[in-house]
């Protein structure tokens, strides 16, 4: 099984030692995350800068970087690593760099004694580092988990743990979406609250599904009692959801809306159709994707004022848990729309 990912294995530490590091995973502590400062998620399949995001790097000084290197998902019934990140340039000096890896939950095993997947995942992870020549402290692991599948992801994080052992000493964090602050939390060192992707995207009554504060005033008073530590990471992105009949098609990207020959304002933030046309599907394995005359897309964007409203509202519940912020993500297209001291002003919140 998962054969792709399966590189080597070094013989096994001490037991004392390695029963302490899973006990220590297993136990939880409110408070805020082990770092301060700036610092970025960079979620795209080649490591490739900008001149605008080195400067970016440089001018806000991100202390880290937070670097998706692979996503697991299911082929064929089996746990197989997708869309790896290629590196085309050097990574940059003095930031620190956190691995992050996306697991789909249907990789998920039932048998909780199965600890295949989280060794495969921290060999390659760490193979990763050794091969591109950067060193890491911790990894990440992104997984929208469920009360269904609590206890396979709680053993998968343990077992994760213990194959990082094997390898040095590392903190494991975990990503936290809003509807999780009602869960247990996970048995990792602290994590990242998600901030974005709030709202259901698939539905046309939703106003933006990117940031809405009233989805996150929903679920605050779960955090001042939310008992790991935690960070805030923010959107800085913006999308675009087809729909068709009211129907949810797809999420698309850099659409040209201010283009009055196939776009026709309704609303803020809504727009028709007008022109039947094709556009780049946001799957790179699909030929395209074909808009029709009155279909309407829906621009989801936030503005910085409404960034730190939010972050505001999370202060007066976690107090410190702007500590660390973390923007999603690094991406030209993205930060270019925010003036250089709406970026500040973000990353200095209190």
């Amino acid at each position: 099984m998962y054969p792709e990912m399966k590189l080597f294995r070094l013989p096994h530490i001490m037991l004392v030692p390695l029963l302490l590091l899973v006990l220590n995973g297993c136990s939880h502590k409110a408070g805020n995350a082990p770092y301060e400062g700036a610092a970025v998620y960079y979620w795209r399949t080649i490591w490739q800068l900008s001149p605008r995001e080195s400067d970016f790097l440089h001018q806000h000084r991100i202390q880290r970087i937070y670097l998706r290197l692979f996503d697991v998902v299911k082929k064929d019934g089996v746990p197989m690593p997708d869309a790896t990140l290629r590196f085309s340039q050097p990574l940059p000096k003095g930031c620190a760099l956190i691995p992050v890896v996306f697991v789909s939950d249907d990789c998920l095993s039932a048998d909780t004694t199965d600890s295949s997947l989280a060794c495969h995942i921290a060999d390659r992870v760490v193979q990763m580092g050794q091969t591109n020549d950067f060193i890491f402290s911790e990894l990440q692991i992104d997984c929208d988990w469920r009360t269904s599948n609590q206890a396979a992801y709680f053993a998968f994080l343990r077992q994760l743990r213990t194959a990082l052992s094997h390898h040095g000493s590392f903190r494991l964090s975990a990503t936290i979406r809003l509807h999780q602050l009602r869960q247990t939390p996970p048995p990792v060192d602290y994590g990242v609250l998600m901030c974005y992707n709030t709202g259901d995207l698939t539905n046309y009554r939703t106003r933006n599904a990117v940031l809405d504060a009233k989805e996150v005033r929903f679920y605050q008073q779960s955090l001042g009692t939310y008992p790991l530590p935690l960070c805030g990471a923010y959107p800085v992105f913006r999308w675009q959801r087809l729909f068709r009949n009211r129907r949810f098609v797809s999420i698309v990207r850099d659409l040209n809306v201010a283009d009055r020959q196939s776009f026709a304002p309704v609303s803020p933030g809504l727009y028709k159709v007008v022109k039947s046309h094709s556009v780049p599907s946001p799957d790179p394995s699909a030929f395209g994707l074909r808009l029709f005359a009155g279909d309407e897309v829906k621009q989801d964007e936030v503005p910085a004022d409404s960034v730190l409203a939010v972050m505001h509202l999370l202060q007066t519940q976690r107090p410190g848990i702007n500590r660390q912020v973390i923007i999603y993500s690094l991406n030209d297209k993205d930060i270019k729309r925010y003036t250089n001291e709406e970026v500040s002003a973000i990353f200095s919140a209190e």
